[in-house]
């Protein structure tokens, strides 16, 4: 089963929330994004949009604009199915090839205690962390800001 990354478009959202909301479905504590939050979202920003497909169904994807001077990946997934392929490593790659290709110094993102896959991959690739937005009633919803500054 091969893998191909392309550039993805807006108009290909329906289909990554439905993805994503099957990937992030009970991890938190509310529901995955509705394409309407996801629409309102990215309405003010210019998103750059990477996906990842197998028999042309997307199995990935990662989303990411411009905020404060650095690329923000915003959201990150990959079907529980086709985890440890190394789809996640090469959707940050395409990231933050991106960024560099524009001039753009740093990637950040958000990444939640819950998450631990992601977190362990952000820190395996160089990411630091910036700060820690503490949840008032359970740790495991921690926010945890990270940052790779690009050479």
């Amino acid at each position: 089963m091969s893998i191909c990354f392309e550039e993805g478009h807006i108009d290909l959202l329906k289909e990554i929330v439905l993805l994503n909301h099957s990937i992030f479905e009970g991890m938190y504590e509310h529901e995955p994004y509705s394409l309407e939050q996801y629409q309102e979202r990215l309405s003010t920003v210019k998103p750059i949009i990477y996906i990842a497909k197998s028999d042309n169904q997307i199995v990935g994807n990662a989303i990411s604009f411009e905020k404060e001077g650095s690329l923000y990946l915003w959201i990150l997934g990959v079907s529980k199915q086709f985890r440890n392929q190394g789809i996640g490593s090469k959707l940050l790659d395409l990231t933050e090839q991106f960024a560099k290709d524009n001039g753009i110094g740093s990637v950040t993102t958000k990444v939640y205690n819950v998450s631990t896959e992601m977190l362990r991959l952000l820190l395996k690739r160089g990411y630091n962390f910036v700060k820690i937005e503490e949840h008032n009633s359970n740790s495991k919803y921690n926010a945890i800001h990270l940052r790779l500054e690009l050479r």
